[in-house]
């Protein structure tokens, strides 16, 4: 890129009009019309991407070192992001990046229109990650509350993985491909040819924002929507449970996927606009500013609301509100025994003891204390019977359970449950859930890997 060319000479990144020429905000800020509010609009996206930057490590470090949880993990052999951890991550990704391209346009460095189209691009993809994963936290944790309604959208765990990373990767590829183009074209002065690309390229991230904002809109909905329900079947049966946490996870489902979504239907609208005709915006000041702010201002935004929500609760450990224990992030195993001994319950990672009866509404139990699992964090499941068919399952459960020698709980299940919805049995905080199925021994548990 040559800023020494004559003012009226007509260039991909600085087109001319009436012998005026206008930035294309995105590629350099110099020699042209309106350089010195660009620059201020610079100046202050290098500030706030530095303060995301700061804000989102200190947010990385408290999760990762006080809380020790981890970014990615590697479960039935497959590498999956940690919603929470993976979109602070990608976040302060995304600000280095754009910190980087600022400074570049600031201090009119690196004057070659590849590297810089490349740069502005892959802020963005980086971005565009940071919302990604989190909807891939969303995928996982729909599984992990509901599985009879998340195997009725997918089949399979491995296609449900394979969706999401490809949503996420995509435009690391097909975007670049049409941004080298441009680029390439741009630098070799092959001007027509770079527009059709700049063109394809803002049209496919459209293609990819409105099928990453639709999903996650609909999946956000059906994990509320699930989150919902299981606070008002607590409610209703006025359990000692405290819903708190899953209110304030509802909450911070809400703030990110809500705004996430709407960051990205705006990105289509802007991306559009420039896949129409760049340079007739680019020729526009007003028009011009007001894209750039918008361009440059939704992803900061979105930035700060993203660590806001996240400072909501930093030591919020429910698992399906995507976060996990203090013990490495790793879940604990519960198996149930096979005998009619009291209803004792072995576990791991925890220390369990039997024999305790507990009355509540006129049921007598007899089941194990669980002793201090603070950190042990179980997925909430939810009921999928009618309030009356509720009732009189509880009905049964406690003429099965009124007696001192009471059977074992997966003696219950089996008994009453079998081949029906997942069943909740709560003791004090920990909370067991069993999976009756044909195919699977009548005690067996489903755990939480």
């Amino acid at each position: 890129m040559n800023n020494n060319l004559d003012a009226l000479e007509y260039t991909f990144w600085r087109p001319c009009k009436d012998g005026i020429c206008y930035c294309d905000w995105r590629l350099t800020i110099t020699h042209c019309y309106g350089e010195d509010i660009f620059r201020y609009i610079n100046i202050v996206i290098v500030v706030m991407s530095a303060l995301n930057i700061l804000l989102g490590c200190g947010i990385l470090y408290y999760r990762l070192v006080k809380l020790g949880q981890v970014i990615f993990e590697f479960r039935n052999h497959y590498l999956r992001p940690r919603a929470m951890e993976a979109i602070i991550f990608f976040m302060i990704m995304h600000n280095i990046v754009r910190l980087v391209q600022a400074i570049v346009l600031v201090t009119d460095t690196a004057q070659n229109i590849i590297a810089r189209q490349f740069l502005f691009e892959f802020g963005y993809e980086t971005g565009f990650c940071t919302l990604g994963v989190y909807f891939f936290g969303i995928v996982h944790a729909l599984r992990e509350s509901d599985r009879t309604i998340f195997d009725q959208w997918i089949q399979s765990q491995r296609l449900a993985d394979v969706i999401c990373t490809i949503i996420i990767v995509a435009p690391y590829f097909t975007n670049q491909i049409c941004s080298f183009g441009a680029g390439i074209n741009a630098y070799y002065g092959r001007y027509d040819q770079a527009e059709v690309f700049i063109k394809a390229l803002y049209l496919v991230w459209c293609f990819h924002c409105f099928a990453l904002a639709s999903t996650t809109l609909f999946a956000g909905w059906r994990l509320l929507k699930i989150l919902n329900k299981h606070i008002l079947r607590r409610q209703q049966f006025q359990t000692n449970i405290d819903t708190s946490k899953v209110k304030l996870g509802a909450t911070k489902v809400r703030i990110i996927a809500y705004s996430s979504s709407s960051c990205l239907f705006a990105y289509i609208g802007v991306a559009g606009s420039y896949a129409i005709d760049r340079v007739r915006i680019t020729e526009n000041l007003p028009t011009n500013l007001f894209f750039c702010l918008t361009w440059n201002g939704i992803p900061i935004l979105l930035s700060l609301i993203i660590s806001a929500a996240v400072i909501l609760n930093p030591n919020m450990k429910l698992s399906l509100l995507f976060s996990s224990d203090q013990s490495r992030g790793r879940s604990h195993e519960v198996e149930l025994d096979t005998s009619f001994s009291g209803g004792r319950v072995h576990g791991t990672g925890s220390e369990l003891t039997s024999g305790k009866k507990r009355t509540k509404e006129g049921v007598s139990v007899s089941m194990s204390q669980v002793s201090q699992l603070s950190s042990a964090p179980f997925h909430a499941h939810t009921f999928d019977e009618d309030p009356a068919e509720l009732d009189e399952n509880l009905q049964k459960y406690t003429q099965l359970t009124s007696t001192e020698a009471a059977p074992t709980l997966s003696s219950v299940i089996v008994k009453k449950y079998y081949g029906q919805s997942p069943m909740i049995v709560d003791d004090q905080d920990l909370e067991f859930f069993v999976y009756p199925d044909s195919n699977r021994s009548s005690t067996q548990l489903v755990k939480h890997a």
